[in-house]
């Protein structure tokens, strides 16, 4: 009986590595056979499942996008109807340290935010992954707004801010790690968020 294709598996492992190497490296540095060895296959095979390194790069932003929205969406959910905890939730999924932080994935994001600058198809998917973060949080920011809890009537001003700390963040953390004290991203954020959005009294 014939062995059943491990194609999907293979390329999860692939895309994985290039994880792993870009999370050092960078994706220039990135090599094929860094790639394969850290895949812990051999570089054939890593060119049998992917025509090329960009298209390794694209399936791990596919990756990267789609587990951070789900888990994105998973947080506000749980965060309830508030829309105060909605936005918490928003900002503590993005900067809060803890079991659900993960470093890799981190220097990998600055890593491809440096690569859209260069080329227009890593750019391309970059932008789509930012709007649909921005999304999100103008969901949350117009649900506030309804509610009468934000006062702000410029929606979409407030979010491109909120969204452009948390990546200048990124970098910070990725390149400068002890400019930011410990534990303060998430609350500082929390903080200038609200003087942003909530209605004055």
């Amino acid at each position: 009986m014939p062995r059943p294709p491990n194609t999907d598996q293979r390329r999860a492992q692939i895309i994985e590595g290039l994880l792993k190497v870009m999370s050092k490296k960078g994706y220039e540095g990135a090599s094929t056979q860094d790639i394969a060895r850290a895949a812990k296959l051999s570089p054939g095979l890593v060119h049998y499942h992917f025509g090329s390194k960009a298209e390794i790069l694209e399936g791990l932003m596919k990756r990267l996008l789609d587990q951070h929205l789900a888990g994105l969406d998973q947080k506000i959910d749980e965060a309830g109807d508030d829309p105060l905890d909605q936005l918490d939730a928003f900002i503590e999924h993005h900067l809060a340290t803890g079991d659900t932080a993960n470093p890799q994935a981190l220097a990998v994001w600055v890593a491809l935010g440096a690569e859209a600058i260069k080329s227009k198809d890593v750019r391309t998917r970059y932008a789509a992954g930012l709007a649909g973060i921005m999304e999100r949080l103008l969901t949350i920011i117009r649900h506030g707004i309804d509610e009468r809890r934000f006062g702000d009537m410029q929606p979409r001003v407030s979010a491109s801010a909120i969204l452009a700390t948390i990546e200048g963040y990124f970098v910070v953390a990725a390149t400068a790690r002890d400019l930011i004290p410990p534990y303060t991203a998430a609350p500082a954020l929390k903080a200038m968020a609200r003087g942003l959005l909530e209605v004055k009294r």
